[in-house]
């Protein structure tokens, strides 16, 4: 196989690599790191590969790239219609990925459970609004302060999730 095409771009625009992280081919993914490393840091849609697969909650992907380039547990995606700019964390906590979450807790102890996404919400307010227990036990255990944070609308964490049932009735 040529390892120059790791970089030539699919017909959607993603490349190789963003494809292997939404369908969760491990494999494939270490494959494109080693005949490709810069790839994954390009961005598809406004996120990264490890944005796709934290997205996906693809656990051996989310390794893969974690252990190839932990600086990825960091990097801000860039805001589109679906999602505002966030760190992977608040993706797989929005969607109830608690493996995935525990992984990007484990790469980025200080930073990952206290980051705020553009509107102020930690991954403990996501998780919170959808309703993800394991993943709400998961951040309060590796950042118990974060149940006071605030989001750009005045609210705890525990203010969304009752704002969620009331609404829902």
């Amino acid at each position: 196989a040529d390892p120059s095409m790791a970089s030539v771009a699919l017909a959607d625009g993603q490349l190789p690599i963003h494809a292997a992280a939404a369908f969760g081919l491990g494999e494939t993914v270490a494959l494109l790191l080693n005949a490709a490393p810069g790839t994954a840091t390009c961005l598809h849609q406004g996120f990264n590969a490890l944005h796709t697969a934290c997205q996906h909650g693809h656990v051996d992907v989310v390794r893969a790239l974690l252990a190839a380039q932990p600086c990825l547990a960091t990097m801000a995606s860039k805001s589109d219609a679906a999602y505002p700019t966030c760190l992977p964390i608040h993706i797989a906590a929005c969607d109830g990925h608690a493996p995935v979450v525990q992984l990007l807790l484990n790469a980025a102890p200080q930073t990952a459970a206290a980051a705020e996404e553009e509107l102020q919400q930690t991954p403990l307010h996501l998780a919170a609004m959808w309703a993800h227990p394991a993943v709400i036990q998961r951040l309060l255990q590796a950042a118990p302060q974060v149940a006071t944070a605030v989001d750009a609308s005045r609210k705890t964490p525990l203010e969304v999730a009752l704002n969620l049932y009331l609404y829902r009735g």
